[in-house]
């Protein structure tokens, strides 16, 4: 699932520098459409046996205005390179395409213990989602493992794209260099909303890496265990089972800021929020709606936000 997506998007096509470096100019841009065509795809349940899924020259020169000349000639160096195959079949005869897995190596669980190893004092934020009802509004939450604070956003779809957007107004609001000081490492589950790795990692203007992604093992959720006990505290006042849709920002703003507030005695009884503000300084929480609840009006209950009842 962590191959759905490369590149892709329903607005634009991601082509980092790298992979113009690699593959060259065509290859890359038609490797996104491709990406963003398995994407959808796959959303649709509607990919064929071994991942195959059709397109069309047609299609692909009008989302990309690359004509079928060139288009040939991409998709044989494409093949030749061993990241894309392609079949036809059917009366009148269509192309079916597959992408190879292998073009996303290197963001494995392993990966991620290796890069560890070698940069022992990064950061590590751990990204996640929590549902409401099957279908409705869902969190995103993303984890700061050195201290324990809890950032997260009510998303109206859990999909790929929203992600994407998050991440994108997260480094307008920022900017670029304290972004990348917040999010140096992302670890993270298969789930298709993170599916599109290139487009969180990269800035979507100018191609710059912001950030690294890292895949937990299949049914491994204790590999990014950390932030769990805030999804406990979230589910305490959102109830499994119970609808987010009426749900604004501001709610999980609130939310956030009284568990953020909770001291807790494996960080020397201090709240995460008051840890991160020591190491980012006090501003960038503000600026995400989270604020320092006093320990006497903190609410873990399920009454905090009237409206979930």
């Amino acid at each position: 699932m962590i191959l759905a997506s490369l590149l892709a998007s329903s607005k634009y096509i991601i082509v980092n520098k790298d992979l113009i470096q690699i593959l060259g100019l065509n290859e890359a841009v038609i490797l996104g459409e491709l990406c963003s065509e398995y994407s959808y795809w796959a959303n649709t349940q509607q990919l064929e046996d071994n991942e195959y899924f059709y397109s069309t020259r047609e299609n692909i020169q009008k989302n990309t205005g690359i004509n079928a000349h060139f288009q040939r000639i991409a998709m044989k160096n494409l093949e030749e390179k061993g990241i894309i195959t392609t079949k036809k079949k059917g009366i009148p005869c269509k192309t079916y395409y597959k992408i190879d897995k292998s073009c996303l190596n290197n963001r494995k669980y392993s990966d991620y213990l290796k890069f560890i190893n070698k940069n022992k004092d990064i950061n590590v934020v751990e990204m996640d989602s929590v549902e409401g009802i099957k279908g409705g509004k869902v969190l995103l939450t993303l984890h700061f493992v050195n201290c324990s604070f809890m950032l997260a956003f009510i998303r109206d779809h859990n999909d790929a794209q929203s992600v994407i957007d998050i991440f994108n107004m997260i480094e307008v609001k920022l900017g670029t260099k304290i972004f990348k000081k917040l999010f140096p490492v992302i670890l993270t589950d298969n789930g298709s909303e993170f599916s599109n790795p290139c487009e969180i990692e990269f800035n979507m203007n100018s191609g710059e890496l912001r950030t690294k992604i890292f895949y937990c093992e299949p049914r491994r959720p204790d590999q990014k265990g950390s932030c769990e006990v805030n999804h406990e505290m979230i589910r305490r006042i959102l109830p499994k089972g119970k609808s987010f849709d009426n749900l604004t920002q501001d709610d999980i703003n609130k939310i956030m800021s009284h568990i953020n507030s909770y001291k807790r005695k494996k960080l020397n009884n201090c709240s995460p929020l008051q840890l991160f503000n020591l190491l980012y300084g006090n501003d960038i929480a503000t600026k995400f709606g989270i604020v320092e609840i006093k320990p006497n009006k903190i609410n873990l209950s399920s009454n905090l936000i009237k409206k979930n009842q």
